[in-house]
């Protein structure tokens, strides 16, 4: 997502050290191309006032290529930060500055909302960082003077939007809040001109002091609100910054076996499975089906021929034989789930289920067996760590069971019948005899 550059030291006075001749466009210039927070702004470009910043989320599942990202709004607040006297900034060369509070009006949000809607994303070793960019803009008619001005940025901190995407964060690391300072130096026509932009955060102990010094911290220095992070305090993980938002996802898998010499293998027995989430109705997910089973889940073809587009909410019907197997792929976290399978034949099985554990039934024709709503894993919005997945659920079998029948049974089957027939014969003959005699009785 970064890109390396080298750039020369800020000379944090004058600020006229050499800058880099980068490409940058003459409108519009980009975190994503600075060096770890700082972006030196060519002097061939003409008006690089606006300046566009990332807020990342990082998906993951264990085994899936492709799901579908959360949805969620942020909104962000930009303001003058009031500086302090101890407020200064060194650069490598040991040349000093002090910040100044920056001008009011003078730097806007022109786009102050990060938007992230389902999309579907591609991963890479489990994970994927998505991103969507806000926009700074700077008006130099409201500065008069050169100088280094800091502005504070500001998420707007949500727990009901953060759990209604079954978004996981680290609270105890994770800060709201972004500072920017913007360069503006003299030219030589008498003008003022943005020459850097540098980007930085802090932990969530600030004070009224960006830190105990009062001065900003180097190895804060961020492009935005970047999923590597890290408030100063704390240290990266596998799973990216602990000031990262992070989305996972998660798959459930549903595998039938049928049994017993005299099981119909071949039968494909209907499956219902119901997804739900208060917070996630509607959210898309993948379905991987068996290459020769029809399914209904309100959705159309995805990535392959044999995935399914579903949603939560909408049941997933399908029917399933013996060997068959279905997967759900990029459920989040917070979702829930339950499976029905009806008998469509005319025999009586015995059905199994596993994970969860539900004791085995006699399943007759036209009726079902299944479980009711199961949590995915333990998902709440104060957790700050990986949800762990439901071991009850890690992959669900149904198991329909028809033996060998009983020569005996067989017999004791047909003895009503046998019975019957021997009844209607018995009235057959006494009919035909009665009828020989009347026949006799009436012959002159």
């Amino acid at each position: 997502m970064k890109k390396t550059t080298l750039f020369s030291t800020l000379s944090a006075i004058a600020i006229s050290a050499t800058m880099l001749t980068a490409g940058f466009s003459a409108s519009a210039v980009s975190m994503s191309d600075a060096t770890n927070g700082v972006l030196n702004v060519a002097d061939t470009a003409t008006e690089p006032n606006t300046l566009t910043f990332c807020k990342d989320i990082t998906v993951f599942n264990d085994d899936a290529a492709y799901v579908y990202g959360p949805t969620i709004t942020y909104t962000y607040e930009i303001a003058p930060y009031t500086v302090g006297d101890d407020d200064t900034i060194t650069d490598t060369s040991g040349v000093t500055v002090k910040a100044k509070t920056g001008i009011t009006g003078g730097v806007t949000l022109t786009d102050s909302t990060a938007v992230f809607d389902s999309e579907l994303a591609r991963l890479d070793g489990g994970k994927k960082v998505i991103s969507d960019d806000l926009v700074a803009s700077v008006d130099l008619t409201k500065f008069t003077s050169a100088g280094v001005y800091r502005y504070k940025i500001t998420e707007a901190d949500s727990d009901t939007a953060r759990g209604s995407a079954s978004i996981t964060r680290d609270t105890d690391n994770y800060s709201q809040d972004r500072y920017l300072d913007v360069y503006i130096k003299n030219t030589e026509d008498g003008k003022l001109k943005v020459a850097a932009y540098v980007m930085f955060h802090v932990g969530t102990s600030e004070s009224t002091t960006i830190n105990s010094e009062g001065k900003t911290i180097v190895e804060n220095k961020t492009d935005g609100f970047d999923s590597g992070d890290n408030n100063g305090s704390g240290s990266s993980t596998s799973d990216d910054g602990n000031m990262a938002d992070k989305y996972y996802t998660y798959n459930y898998e549903v595998e039938k076996e049928v049994t017993g010499t005299l099981a119909d293998k071949e039968n494909k027995f209907p499956f219902t499975i119901k997804t739900t989430s208060s917070e996630n109705a509607g959210k898309k997910f993948l379905i991987i089906k068996p290459d020769d089973s029809t399914i209904t889940a309100g959705g159309t073809a995805n990535t392959t021929e044999n995935t399914i587009e579903g949603t939560i909410g909408t049941d997933v019907a399908l029917g399933l034989a013996h060997g068959d197997k279905v997967t759900i792929k990029g459920l989040p976290a917070s979702a829930t789930v339950a499976v029905s399978e009806s008998n469509n034949t005319l025999d009586t099985y015995k059905a199994t289920i596993t994970k969860p554990t539900v004791a085995q039934a006699t399943l007759e024709t036209d009726n079902t067996t299944g479980f009711s709503a199961k949590n995915l894993t333990n998902y709440t919005v104060d957790l700050k760590v990986k949800p762990t997945k439901n071991a009850d659920i890690t992959g669900t079998k149904f198991t329909n069971k028809l033996d060998d029948m009983s020569p005996t049974g067989v017999i004791l089957t047909a003895a009503p019948y046998a019975i019957m027939l021997g009844v209607a014969l018995f009235f057959i003959a006494l009919y035909m005899r009665n009828k020989k005699k009347d026949e006799s009785e009436n012959t002159i």
